[in-house]
């Protein structure tokens, strides 16, 4: 199953301090650290966050693996709120899709029908 955290605001009606909402440390510990816990109580098998301006400082501090969860970053290049922020990663997972298929177009060659495995995203 696939995870999904929209972490690309920069939380101006929340802090004023140059830092993100993600970053803030609650109790010794970032707030998306509280999040990731939460992707992996529910045992996602990967996790993708998507990011903003301080997307770096994020994959800084969390990296390419979170306590064996696979975390994928999507840049969101401009603010343009929530509704956009999954717009560009739907687009995203269906490019990922077409890619796959694609490859398995070119695998076959003329033997048999084209059998692409059945993937199911779970949100």
């Amino acid at each position: 199953m696939l995870g999904i955290i929209l972490a690309g605001g920069e939380g101006t009606r929340f802090l004023r301090t140059g830092c993100c909402k993600p970053l803030l440390k609650i109790g010794g510990r970032y707030l998306i650290e509280y999040a990731m816990d939460h992707l992996a109580a529910l045992h996602v098998s990967e996790a993708v966050i998507v990011v903003g301006k301080y997307g770096n400082r994020i994959s800084g501090a969390l990296g390419n693996c979170y306590h064996g969860i696979p975390v994928t970053y999507v840049m969101q290049p401009e603010p343009l709120g929530i509704v956009n922020a999954l717009l560009l990663l739907l687009l995203l997972i269906v490019i990922a899709l077409l890619f796959e298929y694609v490859i398995a177009l070119a695998r076959r060659g003329t033997r048999g029908p084209l059998i692409v495995e059945e993937r199911r995203l779970n949100f």
